[in-house]
């Protein structure tokens, strides 16, 4: 539409390139070529100058029809009353084709709007199709509370997974306050003073799929009776890990502790992790007040419950329980290794 040339013939060619490529592969172009030259992009970045070089030349278009629809006499009137170009599209042709083409114009936004599903294609997980892979899954009624990375909005966003614990584990036939291993922050420290306890309880529970760290350094004595702290109010977490120890622990609240991290300390009665964890009507627990003791001890008293095992209904002293279903073995039985996974 410009009367100068340098400026018509890049905008036309920039028009009629990325208005008659693909957005597909333009988008995994940007994704693909630009990092082989050298030119990092990530994948938010790669989706929007894909759809932003496509949608300019559209709209540009959209922009160009609809001004030359409009009948030449009202450029030749307003040239006859003495208007200059610029304020001929500004005052006479601008507002009039701006009625002409807004209907096109709302059905290309609502395009662009869908194809940001398109980012699926460079593993980004953008808005829509999160929400539609929600209730997909979780039916119509339900949704998972999605947040960002930080607090000033930026990072994609990602399940709550605390808060969709329990509408998955509606799902998966369990209760509903059943605490998974994936969101238990498990902090393992050597109480028992056995060399490289510490590290070979971690890796047993890593692989049932909890998130561990190994605590540096020792108790200075050995403790007695293994120990699991946990956060206020999260005695379901401290629970989760005990269930899985053949010799049961303490289970003791700690203040310092956040949301979702729970302190495992190992003591000399610690003997193996079980893959599976014992049901919880399998769990004799009674509430004493004790000093706190393991990591973290102030020296105060503090309610501590002591969790163990049921032992078997019957046992003999040569020969393992015999046990009447699937249920993991807990206990001992004299002469015979106790099951699950050795750990020091």
């Amino acid at each position: 539409m410009s009367r100068r040339r340098w400026l018509s013939l890049p905008a036309g060619a920039w028009v009629e390139l990325f208005r008659g490529l693909p957005l597909l592969l333009l988008i995994l172009f940007i994704f693909l070529g630009l990092p082989a030259a050298g030119v990092t992009v990530s994948t938010f970045w790669a989706l929007v100058a894909g759809l932003t070089l496509y949608n300019s030349a559209v709209i540009g278009e959209i922009f160009r029809a609809g001004i030359l629809s409009l009948p030449r006499g009202q450029t030749e009137a307003a040239y006859a009353i003495g208007l200059r170009r610029g304020q001929t599209l500004r005052l006479i042709l601008i507002p009039q084709a701006v009625r002409r083409m807004l209907p096109a114009l709302i059905s290309q936004l609502v395009t662009l709007l869908k194809d940001t599903s398109l980012g699926f294609v460079i593993a980004y997980a953008e808005l829509l199709r999160t929400g539609r892979n929600a209730v997909e899954f979780l039916g119509g009624p339900y949704s998972i509370p999605v947040y960002t990375k930080d607090e000033a909005g930026k990072g994609d966003p990602y399940p709550d997974m605390v808060k969709a614990e329990p509408i998955l584990n509606g799902f998966r036939g369990l209760p509903l306050n059943e605490v998974g291993p994936s969101l238990v922050n498990l902090k393992v420290r050597n109480g028992s003073g056995q060399e490289g306890q510490a590290m070979n309880v971690a890796g047993a529970f890593q692989k049932i799929g909890f998130k561990v760290q190994v605590e540096p350094g020792a108790e200075p004595e050995p403790l007695a009776r293994t120990t699991v702290y946990y956060a206020p109010g999260q005695a379901a977490f401290g629970q989760r890990v005990a269930r899985h120890l053949t010799a049961g622990a303490e289970l003791q609240e700690r203040s310092d502790l956040r949301a979702g991290e729970v302190v495992l300390v190992t003591g000399t009665d610690f003997s193996t992790v079980h893959e599976e964890p014992v049901p919880l009507d399998q769990l004799n627990t009674t509430t004493t007040a004790t000093p706190a003791a393991g990591a973290g001890d102030t020296g105060s008293t503090a309610s501590t419950t002591a969790t163990t095992a049921k032992p078997p209904a019957k046992t003999t002293p040569t020969t393992a329980p015999q046990t009447a279903t699937t249920t993991p073995q807990v206990g001992y039985a004299a002469g015979q290794p106790p099951p699950g996974k050795t750990c020091g």
